[in-house]
């Protein structure tokens, strides 16, 4: 088990429900949407519960989905960050806080 990721670990510590054909979605998006070990460590059951929810909507195509992912982001501490390129915008979210 210590080779799991973090997250992987408070998600089972908080019985925090993950269907498998989530799993691969929301471990892709914990690579790019991290946070800190020593702050992922600390967050309460709902913020693990919104934190798996946020990543999951965020790897989605549809834009309501996805939108809903980057807003949770947000709550999380999440900071939206905009790139345009001619005339396409690229969004990301960067870490930036501890907001909880």
């Amino acid at each position: 088990m210590s080779d799991l990721p973090l997250l992987i670990k408070r998600v089972m510590t908080h019985g925090v429900t993950v269907y498998p054909y989530q799993l691969n979605t929301i471990l892709k998006k914990y690579e790019v949407y991290k946070i800190p070990d020593d702050i992922l460590s600390k967050l309460k059951e709902g913020d693990i519960k919104k934190y798996v929810k946020a990543l999951y909507l965020s790897g989605q195509e549809m834009a309501g989905d996805w939108s809903e992912g980057h807003r949770l982001l947000g709550e999380l501490g999440f900071e939206r960050v905009e790139r345009v390129v001619g005339h396409r915008i690229y969004i990301s979210m960067v870490y930036k806080q501890e907001v909880l």
